[in-house]
């Protein structure tokens, strides 16, 4: 995996099916490839070509740059968050996105309580 551009896609494609929640299985299907070759892109042992690229990418709902660019990151950061979640609204409901926003702010409130005196 010497290829900048082979890494990317690679780094790309296991995030964002990572973080949609699918299977290499689940994405290969929507993708319309077959799992060993998804497989070999994801682990950077094949490179491919561009209208696959596309297939991938319309498989995640991102655009083709949207992919390599995710696989240029070097890790999250925390301004990288609420982008992050974003994606995870797309599809919802007003009722469904507000549910979602509560659940995200008990999360929140679990694992970093606020401490007396701050807003």
């Amino acid at each position: 995996m010497d290829d900048p551009v082979t890494k990317a896609l690679a780094r790309g494609m296991a995030r964002l099916r990572k973080r949609r929640g699918l299977t290499v299985s689940a994405m290969a299907e929507a993708a319309g490839l077959s799992v060993q070759y998804v497989s070999m892109l994801e682990s950077g042992q094949r490179s491919a070509k561009l209208s696959t690229v596309h297939d991938i990418a319309t498989a995640l709902r991102v655009s083709a740059s949207e992919l390599l660019k995710e696989g240029e990151r070097k890790r999250a950061t925390k301004t990288s968050g609420p982008e992050e979640l974003a994606p995870l609204f797309e599809d919802l409901s007003d009722q469904q996105t507000t549910q979602l926003i509560k659940v995200v702010r008990e999360i929140r409130d679990l694992i970093a309580p606020r401490r007396k005196g701050r807003a």
